[in-house]
């Protein structure tokens, strides 16, 4: 659904501001006072009289349908969030969108939760998994349909993908799993 506008006009002059859809942000608006619509200008709500042209068109957006981001570091046992560097910049992604937030969690045994103190370190057998929050780019969104199989971290296959709305824009929480196992070193196949 792109939405509705809603317009009313008394010999073809503009009575009151349009209704607006809530994605509005995702149409481009053009007034003018010549009824070509040349010379367009910026749109003021509050003298809509004046308009002679009025052009309201919906800007596609590409959809995002994978999510592929690497550069992911992981703290080490003995280590805590404040020791993950990587940072929105240091990523490597697909096309179209960007990090805007990063969260360390725990497994309990029942739930996931912050894990985020300085005091909180890293132990062996202990199931965490780093949580990272995409944004789409303008002109981009990401699709609903977006599984786990559509999804890689650090050139393997993630362990979570969650989409949600935020206004009309689909951000993306992509997960992946860690643990580590005595000498063995760090283990991305998640403890049973």
């Amino acid at each position: 659904n792109r939405g509705t506008v809603t317009l009313s006009s008394t010999a073809n002059v503009l009575e009151s501001a349009p209704s607006l859809p809530a994605n509005a942000e995702d149409y481009t608006l053009t007034v003018s006072r010549n009824a070509d619509g040349s010379s367009p200008e910026e749109y003021d709500a509050a003298n809509i009289s004046q308009y002679k042209y009025f052009n309201f068109v919906y800007t596609a957006k590409e959809i995002i349908n994978e999510i592929s981001v690497s550069g992911i570091d992981f703290p080490e046992v003995g280590e805590s969030s404040d020791d993950i560097v990587f940072t929105p910049a240091s990523l490597t992604y697909g096309e179209g969108y960007q990090m805007v937030s990063r969260l360390l969690q725990k497994y309990t045994g029942t739930e996931w939760v912050s894990y985020n103190e300085s005091e909180n370190l890293i132990e062996y057998s202990t199931l965490y998994r780093i949580k990272v929050t995409l944004a789409p780019d303008d002109g981009y969104d990401f699709s609903s349909e977006i599984t786990d199989e559509d999804v890689s971290i650090n050139d393997t296959a993630g362990d979570g993908v969650e989409i949600f709305s935020a206004g009309t824009v689909n951000y993306a929480n992509i997960y992946i799993e860690f643990s580590y196992d005595g000498e063995a070193g760090i283990n991305l196949t998640p403890l049973n």
